[in-house]
């Protein structure tokens, strides 16, 4: 990537800011981390709501909610909150869900990111960074799969919580 060329690299890692820290550990050099990286991307596989007998939610807790609604007007539009929960039936051997869907987060990385992490900066900085420069972490991301009625609420917390 230094040369300029275009290098896509998997590590794995609990969100797209922890790519920095997981190579530093590794023991590459933080100018060498942060100098070719244009981008970090995160996503996570969660529980696709069976269409046959998932139901509409009978309560979404007001600080979920919220949240989702924060990102539902910037990226949904006027879309209504179509939250739904599992059941279970025999399409979907009684789980409640079928198939699977994903939730990303993506992170553009600035030269002030790459400052930032060149000078030591740890996690909860760069993704104060990230936050401030308007980016959506997985779990938004997922609550707004919730909100259209993909997934269930229960399923995005299970699967991002930390």
């Amino acid at each position: 990537a230094l040369t300029g060329h275009l290098v896509l690299s998997t590590v794995h890692t609990n969100d797209a800011i922890g790519a920095f820290t997981r190579l530093i550990d590794m023991g590459v050099e933080p100018f060498l981390v942060a100098t070719p990286v244009k981008g970090l991307q995160a996503q996570r596989l969660v529980r696709r709501l069976c269409p046959h007998c998932a139901r509409p939610a009978a309560h979404v807790l007001p600080a979920i909610a919220e949240e989702a609604a924060r990102w539902a007007g910037k990226v949904l539009g006027d879309a209504p909150a179509r939250w739904h929960e599992a059941v279970g039936c025999e399409r979907c051997q009684h789980s409640g869900y079928r198939g699977r869907v994903g939730i990303y987060e993506l992170i553009p990385v600035d030269e002030d990111m790459q400052q930032a992490v060149v000078a030591g900066a740890g996690h909860a900085e760069l993704k104060a960074m990230a936050r401030a420069r308007g980016a959506r972490f997985l779990r938004e991301d997922g609550l707004l799969k919730a909100w259209q009625g993909l997934t269930s609420v229960d399923e995005v917390l299970r699967v991002t919580a930390v």
